[in-house]
């Protein structure tokens, strides 16, 4: 169910901005008027033009309001003065030094009026760090409370704390006490310097009443009445706004864009709701439910409004800031689905040239390349993908391996094919590693590892032909990554004749160790093809091979067992002569110390 999304503001006061202007009690004023009148005109009025400055900044940057709000502590010694100074603490977090001050203010003869008001606006703000940690039972206990005090506060006095209506309907929102926060929402509609974030309180409660009745017939006309409260109110945020400036107003836009568009596909307009997508998107991309809207909106309609809503971010922003990295990687998204693969690539590197992190817009370069048959481009891509989260890589490919496997089996077809002939060892290892891609993302399909032991053997081979030295240590470093594939394929398979010849192979003709292994792996081989040739239901590829396996394994192995025993009788004749030599050392060395000790 879509519901009026709750304030991203770290507690309810940050709704909104109006200003009150406090004059310190009459007792105090008539004190110091006695003594200096001249300066206490300046004093009262600066000390209301802080609160005023810190007020305007409350929502959008409590830490500069503070200080505002301390400056005119100092100058107007009272309560009234010091509600400011708790307000910002909590906005800033200080949520618990609030409610001890408060405490505190109260044992010292505070209005009860002034103490429920700074409860009711310590407990929504521990609300709102239950929000965001999570704990939504203590968030939904300490909203109620805020309820409870702020009522009280109104009760009674509800001129001086006024500005308290907004936030009792915010709180009593989020206690799901919905007609409590309707009335609440259209009181603060009242105050004097009410605007936009007030409308956007009615319109997310209005929202929230139209979401509740819906569901029962009985109410259409009440939960009709609800959607045109909401729809008017976050239009009346939209029109108060037309061109923000500040930040807080575009984000303010965007939320209320966000809603009017749900609200549409509430009512089934879901085609009107473009624009007011587009609108989110100009000012703040990062409230927008992408998924959501591009089911909601249809391919074509997505796509229109992601078009839009990146140039119009573009024209308000710039294009060298980083907040519609996002809109940017979905941009490329749907322009890949629509077949616009050139305009994909540049829509997938444009976001992770802003937000490196979005590894994944890789797979989407790397298949917008391969569509127009840039095979070194989509192999760049995903190696790139590789090297920044190779995790994220098989995942993607997991998630469609039918479809995904083959765009990478494309590319490897392409380097398979080509290498053969100008025998380049770069484009056998690039097959190689693509098809280790493929391995990693399903590790229990022999076949992948089998093609990059295959890959890697002829890369090896090509460097033999070089002759020289760094050569010579690729050729082998090659070799041993042909053996290690070959190894994993007939660990998944060990009775596949086919995989022991080849691994085989590799032992006898290109690493020359563990001979005497890769000869029983050649007579296993020559078994086992043997008993499989006599199936009845093999297929005639895996017939062809079996048959190679059969012929080839015999032949490697005649061969073997000639450098085996070519090998061992070379070893015996040189163990021979090295006996003979140490033999004669000995004979010559007894006469020398014969003579020499005659001679003594």
């Amino acid at each position: 169910m879509l519901n009026a999304i709750p304030s991203a503001a770290p507690f309810a006061a940050t709704l909104f901005l109006s200003p009150l202007f406090l004059a310190p009690s009459v007792s105090a004023t008539a004190a110091i008027a006695t003594a200096v009148p001249a300066p206490i005109v300046r004093a009262q009025a600066s000390a209301a033009d802080e609160i005023a400055a810190g007020r305007k900044l409350l929502a959008i940057d409590p830490g500069r309001a503070l200080t505002h709000f301390e400056r005119a502590h100092e100058l107007q010694q009272d309560f009234q003065s010091e509600r400011w100074v708790l307000r910002a603490w909590i906005a800033l977090g200080r949520t618990n030094d609030a409610l001890d001050r408060a405490q505190e203010m109260e044992t010292e003869g505070a209005p009860a009026a002034l103490c429920s008001y700074l409860y009711g606006y310590s407990f929504a703000g521990k609300a709102a760090q239950h929000v965001a940690q999570g704990t939504g039972g203590f968030a939904a206990m300490n909203y109620g409370d805020a309820v409870v005090h702020f009522q009280a506060a109104l009760e009674q006095d509800p001129e001086t704390y006024s500005d308290a209506w907004a936030a009792l309907a915010d709180a009593a929102w989020w206690a799901a006490e919905l007609d409590v926060a309707r009335d609440a929402a259209e009181r603060a509609l009242q105050v004097s310097g009410a605007g936009p974030r007030e409308q956007y309180l009615l319109g997310k409660v209005a929202f929230s009443q139209y979401s509740a009745a819906k569901p029962d017939e009985a109410e259409a006309e009440e939960a009709a009445a609800h959607w045109q409260a909401a729809f008017d109110a976050f239009g009346a945020v939209i029109d108060a706004l037309p061109t923000p400036k500040e930040y807080a107003d575009r984000t303010l836009v965007a939320d209320a864009a966000v809603q009017r568009a749900y609200l549409l596909v509430w009512a089934e307009r879901a085609a009107e709701a473009k624009d007011d997508y587009v609108l989110a998107m100009t000012y703040d991309p990062s409230k927008v439910d992408y998924g959501a809207a591009m089911g909601q909106l249809g391919d074509e309609g997505f796509l229109a409004a992601l078009e839009a809503g990146a140039a119009g971010y573009e024209r308000v922003y710039g294009a060298e800031t980083q907040g519609d990295a996002t809109l940017l990687w979905w941009l490329g998204f749907a322009r890949n689905q629509a077949k616009d693969y050139a305009g994909a690539e540049e829509a997938m590197l444009a976001a992770v040239r802003k937000w490196p992190a979005y590894s994944n817009a890789w797979w989407t370069i790397a298949t917008s390349r391969f569509s127009r048959e840039d095979f070194d481009g989509a192999a760049d891509a995903l190696f790139r993908f590789q090297d920044l989260d190779a995790e994220a890589l098989s995942a993607t490919i997991q998630s469609n391996p039918r479809f995904n496997l083959a765009i990478v089996e494309g590319v490897v077809g392409h380097y398979a094919t080509s290498y053969e002939a100008t025998r380049d060892a770069d484009k056998a290892l690039r097959a190689a590693r693509l098809a280790l891609i493929q391995a990693a993302a399903t590790p229990e399909h022999s076949a992948y590892w089998n093609n990059a032991g295959l890959f890697y053997r002829d890369a090896g081979d090509y460097m033999r032909l070089k002759k020289d030295e760094e050569s010579e240590a690729l050729r082998k470093q090659y070799h041993e990554a042909s053996y290690i594939s070959y190894s994993r394929a007939l660990a998944l398979e060990p009775d596949n004749p086919v995989y022991l010849n080849d691994t085989a192979v590799i032992l006898h003709y290109c690493l020359d160790r563990d001979l005497d292994q890769a000869l029983e792996m050649y007579r296993r081989a020559t078994e086992l093809a043997e008993e499989q040739l006599q199936r009845k239901d093999l297929s005639e590829g895996a017939r062809a091979g079996i048959r190679i396996a059969h012929r080839d394994s015999q032949n490697n192995a005649r061969l073997l067992e000639k450098k085996i025993e070519k090998r061992e009788k070379a070893e015996r004749k040189k163990r021979e002569e090295e006996e003979a030599a140490r033999k004669k050392e000995q004979e010559q060395g007894g006469d020398d110390g014969a003579g020499g000790g005659t001679g003594g």
